[in-house]
């Protein structure tokens, strides 16, 4: 029998829909020799370089300290990652430059409103499977970003998004992350769910629909019944295509792969 994950998150249930062969190997063979694009790790340096940001206006300092403190972790994570300097790093930079505007970071200080930065939390979700069968599910997240919402005991959850500005919609990530919260800090629940898009020049906020936590919930937790009465089985069989192959870290072990010299095209 197959040793699944005590815990299930938002990317492992996407993974599970999309192609089981993938998520056996990330999350029950854990293989370590993937092979990441460049425009996800793109994305990860960003986040790397925008956490520091926020945490350093959470240690008041100025917005030319906020600034500078953001661009080394900028920096030192390109290195890390062996970005070559070529990929853009001045738009990058341009990024961060915005992200921390004198007005932005002065105003989030007045406000003391940044509570939380890449917040690692597990907490229990219970509802219903597409089948109708009750249960619950430990699910893990990481937040980008707390906000306090002014004037309420309330929060508002946001996540970079660094690809083109779009609504939030029914964003199951993000109703996920604030029923993960709730289960945390049930005196300061989750008001606005949201997602920005530093790339896009001016900080773009959108805000999540409401009504779409129970589909949220519904989805995961179906995705982790079918892992469970599946483990024994083990049948986990690729799901080729050029989208999902395009995807994936792990399409040169994989003899159905399709497409494999192709760029992953999100950089969520």
């Amino acid at each position: 029998m197959a040793t699944i994950p005590e815990r299930i998150s938002f990317s492992g249930a996407r993974i599970w829909n999309t192609c089981r062969y993938q998520w056996r190997l990330s999350y029950v063979d854990r293989c370590e020799d993937r092979i990441v694009a460049t425009g996800l790790l793109y994305g990860k340096v960003l986040h790397v370089a925008l956490a520091a940001g926020y945490l350093a206006i959470m240690g008041n300092g100025s917005a030319l300290d906020v600034r500078a403190c953001a661009l080394d972790a900028l920096a030192i994570a390109w290195d890390e990652n062996d970005l070559p300097w070529s990929e853009d790093y001045e738009g990058a930079c341009e990024i961060i430059e915005r992200q921390f505007r004198d007005d932005v970071v002065r105003a989030h200080q007045e406000n003391g409103d940044v509570l939380a930065v890449e917040q690692y939390l597990v907490g229990t979700v219970s509802g219903m499977t597409t089948d109708g069968v009750l249960r619950s599910a430990e699910v893990s997240c990481v937040i980008d970003l707390v906000l306090a919402r002014t004037g309420s005991s309330s929060v508002e959850i946001r996540d970079h998004k660094l690809g083109a500005p779009r609504s939030a919609g029914g964003n199951r990530q993000l109703a996920l992350y604030g029923d993960v919260w709730d289960a945390h800090h049930p005196d300061l629940l989750t008001e606005r769910v949201s997602l920005s898009f530093p790339t896009g020049g001016e900080l773009d906020v959108r805000q999540l629909e409401d009504g779409w936590r129970n589909e949220a919930r519904t989805w995961i937790l179906t995705a982790r019944d079918e892992i469970e009465n599946t483990a024994e089985i083990g049948d986990w069989p690729p799901n080729p295509s050029p989208f999902n192959c395009s995807r994936c870290d792990y399409r040169h072990r994989c003899p159905a792969a399709v497409s494999a010299h192709l760029e992953r095209a999100d950089i969520d």
